[in-house]
Parts: C-alpha cells; structure tokens; sequence
C-alpha cells in the first residue's frame, strides 16, 4: 500500500475563525425547528452569523486557497491531496461560490486526474512541487469529489456537473468495490492492492452514505444502495467489535474485512478512533442533513453521541483527539477535528450538545496559533454549516 495512513502525527487545531458562520446565499430565513433550541431565529443573530461566515470564508480561502484553484495543506509542505481538492469543491458548492467552484475543478482535473495514466475518472491522491507524486487514487477523495459535481448540478442545473459525476462514479464502482458475502458489495480505499493477510483493508471514514444515495439517484443502479448499506453494518459492526477486541460504538481508522465478512485489527495500522475515524459521525451526518436519512440520525444517537455525552457527563472539559477502540483516551491533546465532527454528530441527529462541548469548539476554533490547520478547519465547516441552516436550504431538496 502506498498512500500513507492519514499522515500520522497530526497535529491539527483551528484556523482562527468566528463561530456560527454560514453563507447568506440561499438560505432560509428561519432555521429548521430540529435546531430551534440551539440557534437563535431572530434577524439581528441571522446577519451576525452571516457575517460571521463570510469572514471564516474568507479566513479559509486565504490560508488554504491558491489563485489557481489548488488548496494546499500548510504542515505537509504546501503539498496538495485529493482531499483537500474535494472539501474545496464541497464548500464552494454548500456557499453557492460558483467561480471558486470551477477554479478549483479546474485545477483538479488539469493537475489529478488520472484519464491520461489510467483511464479512469478517479484522482491521483497527492501532488507537490508541480508534479503527481503518488497516482493511486484514494476513495474518499473521490466520492467526495463526485458528490460535490452532483450538488453543483443541483444548485445549478449545469448537465456538464451531473456526467462528469457519472464518470466518477463509474470508475468507483469499478476500481475501488468488491463485494463481500454477508456484507454485499463494499468501498475500498482506492485503487491499489487490497489484500491484506486474507482480507481487505477497509477505512470506514471513507464510506460516504449521503455520496451512495445522490449517485443512485442520478443513477439508478441499485448498487449505491447496497454500498450505503454496508457502510451502516460495517460502523456498527466495528464499533462494537473488533477481532478478540471490544468496542465502545465506535468505528476504527482501519480495520480488516475477511472475504466471509469477519472484522479483525488491520495490521501496521490504527485500529483507534483516532484521526482517520473522527470523519464517521460527519459521514453519518452529511446522510442525515443532506438525504434526511432516519438510520442516519440513529447510528449517530446510539454511537457518537452517546459516547460524547457520556463522556462529558464523567466531568471531562474537552474531548481528547484520540480514543482507543475501547473508548479510553490515548491522545488527551486537544484536536479541532475531533472536536468539531463530535459536535457534528449532536446536530445532525437532532440532539443539544453538552455545554461543555459547544465551549471547547468555540475556544478552539478561535485559537490563532492554529492558522495553518487545514484538517481541522476543514472539518470545523459542518457543525459551521449546520449551526446556519446550510443543510436546511431548499436548493438542496431538488
């Protein structure tokens, strides 16, 4: 396997940005009930946190956006990954930016597609100093990718967005799939080799349910479904138990799937809740606020967000950035990403975060020693969006 583990020392934090920030275009002028208790609904808090978005905005543009459309990730050598290019595009489509949009699909396309190496639609996983670095795509880049083609023809009715999206989604289903009995058909994290001690390597931070659902209605091939699906039975699955290991409901960085749908610790790779994990409750929640998914809200109720209000009800101020599968805390560190996808998770499920957890956010959003933490901020968007009514806008219901 060539692309590293999610580059394992991390260290992310926050770019100094304001809480509550959402884009004025196309949003609702009173938020949806679900989060009435949490969001004011009055005018004057509406604009404020309009312009509280437009300045986080624009905070990211500048420290991760370049004039060409590339969006680099500052503590890895101003380098450039599949990721970062698809979070650009999911942030510009959510903020109806549509200039930004094409100037980062541009940049994308010239620079990672990899029609000319391979002839696929997918993306070559890592670009820095002019060059491709590593041409073995990476799933969740693409799914990502392909999802935000699809918002962009639905906010804006360009066909060109839907078929690119198609061709995207083709090449998924043939070049990171396989189907596994007792499972059905599930994602690989990309491209390259997948055997792994008898099994497949399997991240479930790259399963994007919300992504398995637009595709089958774009579609209509019943095998998104399926996909949506297994990513559900594999989070529950590897949240409760992992080989001999037990766990508190929460799904691993890694994992590995044997071909009669056995779970077990991938080796040489974290098996933690960790940096690679954290993006599950934000997977689930994208299902929940975009599809309106019930088994979304569900897996999220009886996984994040109880671990998070239990721990929080044992007396904790922050959440730690990583977890063992067990639940005990292996990195007490403070982590922006941790942070945010854990407040993600109360509210896309409908759920009033714990006090303490809303604090920590704020305060670690806000801490300017972190300007160069593409990761964090980047994840830190969600519960921004969710907080403004982004997922609530009727553009997003076509």
């Amino acid at each position: 396997m060539t692309r590293p583990e999610r580059d394992l020392a991390r260290t992310h934090s926050g770019l100094p940005v304001l809480f509550g920030a959402v884009v004025a275009l196309g949003l609702p002028a009173i938020f949806c009930p679900l989060v009435s208790c949490v969001v004011p609904t009055d005018r004057l808090s509406q604009e404020r946190r309009t312009h509280e978005l437009q300045r986080w905005w624009t905070d990211y543009k500048t420290a991760f956006l370049q004039p060409d459309g590339r969006v680099v990730r500052p503590r890895d050598g101003n380098d450039t990954v599949s990721e970062s290019q698809a979070y650009g595009l999911l942030f510009s489509v959510l903020l109806g930016e549509r200039d930004t949009f094409e100037r980062i699909q541009n940049w994308t396309r010239v620079n990672l597609s990899r029609t000319v190496e391979h002839g696929d639609s997918l993306l070559a996983w890592r670009w820095k100093d002019g060059k491709v670095l590593d041409w073995n795509s990476a799933s969740d880049a693409d799914l990502d990718y392909a999802l935000a083609l699809l918002l962009a023809h639905r906010r804006w009715r360009d066909r060109a967005f839907l078929e690119e999206a198609e061709r995207v989604g083709r090449d998924i289903l043939a070049n990171e799939t396989r189907r596994v009995p007792g499972l059905g058909t599930i994602l690989l994290p990309g491209s390259w080799e997948q055997a792994k001690d008898g099994g497949l390597s399997v991240n479930p931070s790259y399963f994007s349910p919300a992504a398995f659902r637009l595709l089958h209605q774009a579609t209509g091939e019943a095998v998104w479904v399926e996909l949506a699906a297994a990513s559900y039975a594999l989070w529950e699955r590897s949240g409760r138990k992992l080989g001999d290991m037990t766990g508190a409901g929460l799904a691993p960085d890694w994992c590995v799937v044997t071909e009669d749908g056995r779970l077990s610790e991938m080796p040489d790779m974290s098996s933690s809740y960790g940096w690679e994990a954290l993006r599950v409750p934000m997977r689930a929640g994208l299902d929940a606020v975009v599809c309106s998914n019930r088994q979304a809200e569900t897996y999220l109720r009886e996984g994040p967000v109880r671990f998070f209000r239990q721990w929080f009800a044992s007396g904790h101020r922050n959440v730690a950035a990583v977890y063992s599968h067990a639940g005990r805390p292996k990195d007490t560190s403070e982590s922006l990403a941790m942070t945010a996808t854990a407040l993600f998770a109360f509210r896309a499920a409908g759920e009033e975060a714990p006090s303490q957890l809303v604090k920590a956010f704020n305060e670690q959003i806000a801490d300017g020693k972190s300007g160069d933490d593409y990761y964090g901020q980047s994840l830190a968007f969600f519960p921004l969006a969710y907080e403004a009514g982004v997922f609530h806008a009727a553009w997003l219901r076509r």
